[in-house]
């Protein structure tokens, strides 16, 4: 069952301009969320005690209670508060978890439970909280529809001459749908098997799912730092450690799925393990690669032990790169 938000604000009148400004700003960071004055659209006309019970109850990951001595008094906040704790036995989940501009209990909240104390803490401070504890929750509210997008430039950093492999990206990309939060890679490593290797985000986003769609290659979908416009740059990078050396392919190729404006490579090799041979690959097909390595151009590698490379006006689906070693012979 899919869920309409990640978060669903509750609150007492008295306190809404502050949560407005919560709920503004997690707008802003591309988290979906339920806040009743900016959805006045969806819910006008309908019955607002079923519709608060849904949403509340069944079509939030996570309701954030805003605990006051008004919240205690109001019968629409103890419904929605009464949905979301009868929520929480049903599937999906949802965590409530709260907030307090006060010392005033608030029934159905264990005393055991950690609150975070609002005295002192701005509301945009509050909503990067928020967003940071859904980051961690991972709770796989990730929408259908991840937004279309292309890499404008990209750098791939491969590392061989460490204990074991390690590929450091940087990726511009450009947003060709409005209010992209998510996006996903899907990445073609060069090893036998993908299953042990760890992906980590290095800036710009967040790893919050990978799958594993053939021996060589992963989808990964990342939750991006902010909400992308169309039109927007954001920058991306991303480190891949592999466990060993065991089953690397002597190659790196990157095959964009869209025109991509430019691609740097660097491959930096043990000094004492040096390839005998390495072939530069620009736009090929890649069931051409092996016919034409012989006509591909030779690279000589610089005193540091490492080649440098540089590509532009790539063109989808073709092959650029650089095959090294046994396979270039």
């Amino acid at each position: 069952m899919s869920l309409d938000w990640e978060v669903a604000l509750s609150y007492a009148g008295a306190q809404r301009e502050y949560v407005e400004r919560v709920a503004t700003e997690l707008g802003r960071l591309g988290v979906r969320c339920f806040f009743d004055r900016h959805q006045l659209a969806e819910i006008w006309g309908e019955n607002l005690s079923d519709e608060l019970v849904r949403i509340y109850g069944s079509q939030a990951a996570v309701v954030i209670v805003f605990g006051s001595a008004e919240y205690v008094q109001s019968s629409h906040t103890i419904a929605e508060l009464t949905a979301a704790s009868r929520g929480e036995f049903q599937a999906p989940r949802p965590r409530v978890l709260a907030a307090r501009f006060d010392d005033t209990p608030v029934p159905g909240i264990s005393d055991d439970q950690a609150w975070i104390d609002l005295r002192g803490i701005a509301p945009e401070q509050f909503a990067e909280e928020i967003s940071r504890k859904l980051d961690h929750l991972n709770l796989g509210t990730i929408p259908a529809d991840l937004g279309w997008w292309r890499t404008r430039w990209m750098s791939a950093s491969i590392h061989l001459d460490t204990e074991s492999p390690r590929i450091i990206e940087h990726r511009s990309i450009l947003a060709e749908s409005d209010e992209m939060k998510y996006m996903m890679l899907s990445v073609s490593t060069p090893v036998e098997s993908s299953d042990g290797i760890d992906i980590d985000t290095l800036y710009g986003g967040s790893v919050i799912r990978k799958t594993t769609e053939s021996p060589t290659r992963t989808s990964v979908v990342l939750k991006l730092t902010r909400l992308i416009r169309i039109g927007e740059s954001h920058a991306l990078g991303l480190m891949y450690s592999m466990p060993s050396w065991r089953g690397f392919a002597p190659q790196f190729l990157f095959s964009p799925l869209k025109e991509c404006d430019v691609f740097r490579l660097r491959v930096q090799f043990r000094t004492n393990q040096l390839p005998i041979e390495i072939r530069e690959i620009r736009g090929v097909a890649h069931r051409e690669i092996r016919n034409r390595l012989s006509e591909a151009p030779a690279v000589e590698v610089d005193r540091f032990g490492g080649i440098a490379l540089d590509f532009s006006d790539l063109q989808r689906g073709l092959a650029y790169g650089a095959v090294w070693g046994s396979a270039a012979e």
